[in-house]
């Protein structure tokens, strides 16, 4: 695994390619179907690799992020299910959240997009969502339904967030000055800059982290409560990188352990 960080009941682990080259299914996407009524063929290299692995639950949520959608959906909204040999994997939604209920593990096959995992500690509710830039614009929608996600009556200062996994701004170019794409890329420049302005340079180098982290705050969650894992999808060896013209995905795991009591020293999401 590229690094493992615990929290709480919560552990987010990400796999680069030390951990899953030997496992080609996962270069296999959602679209490489040709019933899209059937499981993606994935599916049955995510069930062997999760048997090999201890810290993965039996139970595993794999919403289809390939539609860039932004909402956030429940277990029961996962109405499909691949069984192989103790590992169930529930599918059969395009979303690009989901809710993790105790026992389950939500899987993200990511390129370059980062991946937002909010908790609450008091309920232990546990929330994770694919975050690319279809997924941010219009207006953060995905954050939004993120936070829409937990009960009306928590505070927004009660949850934590960790942003994990995403490209960095100097090889994320929207290039103003493109001779093709030109125009179109000035059109999203401007819908990032009127969320924050320096999450967009001059030069059209996209900031997702900061990105994120403005529109968790313009939503109520405090500064404090966030945190970003500082990796670069393109500069890491060990990272798959869609940008770096590679077909490789990496394997994002967000596990809500048993429950259990989370005391103050539990809290803020930490190396493991």
């Amino acid at each position: 695994m590229r690094y493992a960080r615990h929290s709480g009941n919560a552990l987010v682990v990400v796999c680069g390619k030390r951990s899953l080259d030997h496992l080609t299914g996962f270069r296999v996407g959602w679209n490489d179907r040709s019933d899209k009524n059937e499981a993606p063929p994935f599916f049955g290299t995510l069930a062997q690799f999760a048997r090999s692995q201890s810290w993965i639950t039996p139970h595993i949520l794999a919403p289809d992020i390939t539609a860039f959608t932004g909402n956030v959906v429940s277990e029961a909204d996962l109405d499909r299910c691949f069984y192989a040999k103790g590992v169930s994997i529930y599918w059969g939604c395009a979303a690009d959240g989901v809710t993790i209920p105790p026992g389950y593990t939500a899987f993200f096959p990511t390129g370059d997009c980062p991946t937002i995992v909010a908790h609450h500690y008091p309920s232990q509710k546990l929330i994770a969502a694919h975050a690319g830039l279809k997924s941010l614009l219009p207006e953060g929608k995905v954050v939004k339904n993120v936070l829409a996600s937990f009960d009306a009556k928590i505070p927004r200062e009660e949850i934590f967030v960790h942003v994990i996994c995403s490209i960095a701004p100097t090889h994320f170019v929207y290039s103003p000055h493109h001779p093709l794409y030109g125009e179109g890329n000035r059109k999203i420049l401007d819908e990032i800059r009127a969320i924050d302005k320096r999450s967009a340079s001059d030069e059209g180098e996209i900031n997702l982290y900061r990105l994120i982290h403005s529109l968790l705050r313009q939503n109520g969650v405090p500064a404090q409560n966030i945190d970003t894992d500082g990796l670069d999808t393109f500069s890491d060896a060990d990272l798959w990188s869609h940008v770096r013209g590679e077909q490789g995905r990496n394997g994002i795991f967000v596990i809500n352990k048993k429950p259990r009591d989370a005391s103050d020293s539990d809290r803020g999401f930490c190396f493991s």
